[in-house]
């Protein structure tokens, strides 16, 4: 379901991110999912992708929002500003080359599920090109465990989205040297096997000694 970001608080603890919402606290997705990866860090530091990233959401996702949302303010280090500038605009480039039809639903909505307990937060639910869609952007490379981070989402929307689409706009020229974006799209086949994965890595952080004092 969607929840109000007046009515919850979020928390960062030394195993990853919280919601507290009522009273009780909800692990994120992804902090279920990374938990899970023994190759995932938490305690590091965003790098200058992911700050680059959060511009480029910004810039795309107020186009549709109804709310006003925050701009990004993490600094950008260790790269030149030239540079920066044309990471974002090799995205919002791909991105508008798209052409996507989207009449938006809901844009960068937290979402909670109760069995079992998790939140998370969608860039967008919409209507693309008529079909109800959770669409999700992405700045990077493709990751296999972005199934399990789109049917936990998909979940907690009731299973009501037909469809979950991925956009990657990868500005980095060895991982994508055609310049293009690149659309992934799960069906409820690929979303329920991607549910399951999730609950196994909701499992294992769910194991006793697992979740921090910080938590409770």
């Amino acid at each position: 379901m969607i929840v109000r970001d007046e009515d919850i608080e979020v928390i960062t603890t030394s195993s990853g991110r919280v919601y507290r919402m009522g009273g009780e606290c909800y692990p994120s997705v992804t902090t279920i999912i990374r938990f899970g990866d023994p190759e995932l860090k938490y305690n590091s530091k965003p790098g200058p992708a992911a700050a680059i990233g959060s511009i480029v959401h910004y810039k795309i996702l107020r186009q549709y929002a109804r709310k006003r949302l925050s701009i990004p303010t993490d600094p950008v280090w260790r790269v030149a500003p030239d540079e920066v500038h044309r990471r974002i605009n090799e995205c919002m480039r791909m991105w508008h080359e798209l052409e996507l039809r989207i009449r938006p639903l809901e844009v960068e909505a937290a979402v909670c599920c109760n069995t079992p307990k998790y939140f998370g937060r969608i860039d967008m639910l919409a209507e693309v090109e008529g079909e109800l869609t959770l669409l999700d952007i992405k700045t990077g490379a493709h990751y296999d465990d972005h199934v399990m981070q789109a049917a936990a989402y998909w979940n907690a929307l009731d299973r009501e989205p037909a469809r979950a689409i991925y956009v990657y706009l990868d500005a980095n020229e060895e991982r994508n040297p055609e310049k293009r974006a690149r659309v992934i799209e799960f069906d409820p086949g690929a979303l329920e096997n991607g549910f399951k994965q999730f609950l196994e890595r909701y499992d294992y952080y769910m194991m006793p000694n697992v979740i921090t004092d910080e938590q409770s």
